[in-house]
């Protein structure tokens, strides 16, 4: 592991004590975190290694969410948004859902 990849897991870990679980994607390493769609100010993402159920990340200076792929675009987690921005990215979700998994294949199978 490099020294950057090194520095990157620990100022995440520390951010992630620090904020009682909010992670905010100033902190997180780019490659553990592929960045899917931008759109707008929310930045649509993944976490590698997480867990196995298809899902998808969005933060924005204003919190963060983590969406269900599957069955149905569903929330599955809010820190901070509003309700007009939760549906606001979910209806964004559905729309872009083909694309969504087409990524998450790809990213988790390479």
């Amino acid at each position: 592991m490099r020294l950057r990849e090194v520095l990157n897991l620990y100022l995440l870990l520390f951010f992630y004590k620090q904020f009682n679980n909010r992670i905010t994607s100033n902190f997180v390493n780019l490659q553990m975190s592929p960045t899917v769609f931008k759109y707008k100010e929310y930045r649509f993402f993944f976490f590698s290694r997480e867990e196995k159920r298809m899902h998808i990340h969005v933060s924005s200076q204003n919190g963060e969410a983590k969406y269900w792929l599957d069955p149905d675009v569903e929330l599955a987690q809010n820190i901070g948004f509003s309700e007009k921005q939760l549906n606001e990215v979910k209806r964004f979700i559905k729309n872009r859902k083909n694309e969504i998994i087409n990524s998450w294949v790809n990213h988790f199978n390479s």
